[in-house]
């Protein structure tokens, strides 16, 4: 039994090869994901219908080994790039936890106005909650206000790091067309010298 993951270990193939007494061997492949669980763990899972194709070549080793034959290394992404990044990320991040605290409050007014307009004004405890419906639109207002200002500093941030960010990936899309021209040619030299076929 032979295990393949790629896509970053999310991805396995699983092939196993049967061999008949009397016929040729033949090969059964099961696609595995690996898939996060509501526990946070991780649990596999098989995939059906999944196509499938067998090349008699390894890709990875064609691009590394152009890679390494191109005349200039693959350009890579500035340190500061990755850290401006970093800090769209963190932005986004802030933003979108602001916004949850801010969810979170409207739908406690939303029940607490619900349960006032079941109550009569003069009741004790129509005053207890409505002090406490006042406390907390307050903090709705305040937290509204940082949503938007969190808002509108990741929209700053990832506006100003875009530009950046699709000139380095046009640099790296322009080297690797040139790095990787004769794939072709060297896919179907390995094809060749194999003697088998794509399957």
């Amino acid at each position: 039994m032979t295990k393949h993951r790629t896509g970053r270990g999310a991805l396995t193939l699983v092939a196993s090869l049967a061999i008949a007494a009397c016929g040729p061997a033949t090969a059964e492949i099961t696609a595995e994901l690996d898939v996060t669980s509501p526990d946070g763990g991780t649990v596999t899972r098989p995939l059906a219908d999944l196509e499938v194709r067998l090349l008699p070549y390894d890709r990875d080793i064609v691009f590394d080994s152009l890679t390494q034959a191109a005349p200039t290394p693959e350009p890579e992404v500035p340190a500061d790039i990755l850290a401006a990044q970093a800090e769209v990320a963190a932005a986004q991040q802030q933003w979108r936890e602001t916004e949850d605290r801010w969810n979170t409050l409207r739908d406690t007014l939303q029940s607490l106005s619900a349960t006032l307009e079941s109550l009569n004004r003069g009741e004790t405890r129509y005053n207890v909650l409505f002090r406490e419906w006042q406390d907390l639109d307050r903090q709705y207002q305040q937290i509204e206000r940082e949503v938007q200002g969190a808002f509108q500093a990741f929209e700053t941030l990832q506006a100003a790091t875009i530009e950046r960010v699709d000139s380095v990936r046009f640099v790296q899309a322009d080297w690797a067309d040139q790095a990787f021209a004769d794939v072709d040619v060297v896919i179907a030299e390995k094809i060749r010298a194999s003697g088998l076929d794509a399957v």
